[in-house]
């Protein structure tokens, strides 16, 4: 009885007309991503700020938030640029930043005697955990694996195709493969999920 476990090229053949080796990497980004995304288990990072005036570098991902907790209630908050980041503002000095799209500001932060309580970067890039970017000739479409696969929006993404996407690989049998007929993004989502189930199943 021959129990060699199938190889992974063969199984590509799921994937459509990509070169073996980027699906080689994309099963290697989906395996490292889901195995580091086990231990991610908080949403928000609460981060004390230093001495009042220093320049810190804020690095949050897109689509999240952190937590800056500061001693008081700040007077003025200016953004350079509100695009990249947000922040929301508790009481008892609780901010929120939040990750709106890729790029780099800064922020300023002042007490109500006009002292500059921070003057920090602000980077926003794409997630790190559980995150996969298939290129596909001229189209790219980014996956979240956690295990399965499911399409997800980004800022250069179509909010209404990458829904119809999300919906189609969301769903079981031969229901998600009818929804996925025609969208390649489900497509791929469906195809990557069947790989990381077979993986799965012969460890």
């Amino acid at each position: 009885m021959n129990n060699r476990k199938p190889c992974l090229g063969q199984s590509l053949g799921r994937l459509g007309p990509f070169h073996l080796g980027l699906g080689y990497l994309v099963i290697i980004a989906v395996a490292l991503g889901f195995a580091v995304g086990q231990a991610d288990a908080a949403e928000t990072v609460a981060v004390e700020t230093g001495q009042a005036g220093t320049a810190d570098v804020f690095a949050i991902e897109i689509g999240k938030a952190q937590l800056i907790q500061l001693s008081a209630t700040p007077d003025v908050i200016m953004l350079g640029n509100p695009a990249v980041a947000d922040v929301v503002v508790e009481d008892n000095g609780l901010l929120f930043l939040l990750g709106r799209e890729p790029g780099e500001t800064n922020m300023l932060i002042l007490d109500d005697t006009g002292k500059v309580v921070i003057s920090a970067a602000i980077v926003v890039g794409p997630m790190k955990k559980r995150r996969v970017t298939v290129d596909r000739g001229p189209q790219a479409f980014t996956l979240s694996c956690n295990p399965r696969c499911v399409p997800v929006a980004t800022p250069q993404g179509s909010g209404a195709t990458t829904a119809a996407a999300a919906g189609a690989a969301s769903a079981g049998g031969e229901e998600a493969e009818q929804a996925a007929a025609g969208d390649p993004a489900a497509e791929i989502a469906n195809a990557l999920s069947g790989l990381l189930g077979n993986q799965q199943g012969q460890e």
